[in-house]
C-alpha cells in the first residue's frame, strides 16, 4: 500500500492550496494596481496653492494589470489541465510572480519621487506597493506548487465527464480504492462486490449502508445428498 502522502486526498489538498495561493496573489495584485502607490506635495510660489501628486500602481509599473489577468487566467488553466501541461502553467505563474516581485522591489528602491515622475518637496510610498509585493510572492508560491506537484493531480474537469467517458476510464489501483473506501467511512477489508456498481460504473454506493452479509459455506454431511 502506498503512503498517506500519495493518496488522492493529499493531492486534493495540495490542489486547493495552490488554487488559493494563485487566486489570492492575482486578486491582491489586481486590487493594488488601482490604488495610489506614491503621494507627494509639489510646492508653488506664493500665493499659488501647493499641488498634491499621486501615482497609482498601474502608472508606476506598466503591465501590472496584465500580470494580474495572467494570474486569473492561469487559475482556470490549472483547474482544466493535467500532467505536463499543468506543470507548464505552474511555471508561467511562478515566472509572473517573480517578475511582479522584481518590478515592485525596483520601484521601492527607486524612491517615491521616481515613481511620481517629479521632485516634490515631500513624497512617500503608501502601503499598496507592499501589498503588490505580497501578491507577487503569493503568485510565485502558488505557481511553484503547481509546477512541482501538479502532474500528480487529477483534472477537475474529469468529474463532469459523461457517464460513457467515465466508464471507459481504467479502474483505480487497489491501494487508491482502499483510501477512497476509508474516506467514505468504510473498512476496505470488509468490502464485498456491489452488483449495482458492476452494472453501472457511475454508481456510488451509500456510505452509510452496512456491508452486505456473506453466507458461510455449510459442509455437506454424510447423509446429505451430494
Amino acid at each position: 500500500m502506498t503512503s498517506r502522502t500519495d493518496a488522492p486526498p493529499s493531492a486534493a489538498r495540495e490542489l486547493r492550496l495552490a488554487l488559493l495561493l494563485v487566486l489570492a496573489g492575482a486578486g491582491l495584485l489586481f486590487l493594488a494596481g488601482g490604488q495610489d502607490w506614491a503621494t507627494g506635495t509639489l510646492l508653488a510660489p506664493a500665493p499659488l496653492p501647493s499641488t498634491r501628486l499621486t501615482a497609482t500602481g498601474s502608472m508606476v509599473v506598466s503591465g501590472l494589470s496584465g500580470l494580474a489577468v495572467l494570474g486569473l487566467a492561469g487559475l482556470a488553466a490549472v483547474a482544466a489541465t493535467k500532467g505536463r501541461g499543468r506543470a507548464l502553467v505552474g511555471a508561467l505563474l511562478a515566472a509572473a510572480g517573480v517578475v511582479t516581485v522584481l518590478v515592485v522591489v525596483r520601484t521601492l528602491i527607486g524612491g517615491a519621487p521616481d515613481a511620481l515622475g517629479a521632485a516634490p518637496a515631500m513624497s512617500s510610498f503608501t502601503v499598496w506597493p507592499w501589498v503588490g509585493l505580497l501578491a507577487g510572492l503569493l503568485l510565485a508560491a502558488g505557481g511553484l506548487v503547481v509546477a512541482v506537484r501538479g502532474q500528480r493531480w487529477a483534472a477537475l474537469s474529469s468529474r463532469y465527464d459523461a457517464p460513457a467517458a467515465r466508464a471507459q476510464r481504467p479502474p483505480p489501483r487497489p491501494e487508491v480504492a482502499a483510501w477512497d473506501a476509508l474516506d467514505r467511512g468504510r473498512d476496505p477489508t470488509l468490502e464485498v462486490p456491489d452488483p449495482d456498481a458492476a452494472a453501472d460504473p457511475t454508481h456510488d454506493p451509500d456510505p452509510t449502508a452496512p456491508p452486505a452479509p456473506v453466507d458461510d459455506p455449510v459442509e455437506a454431511g454424510p447423509d446429505d445428498p451430494a
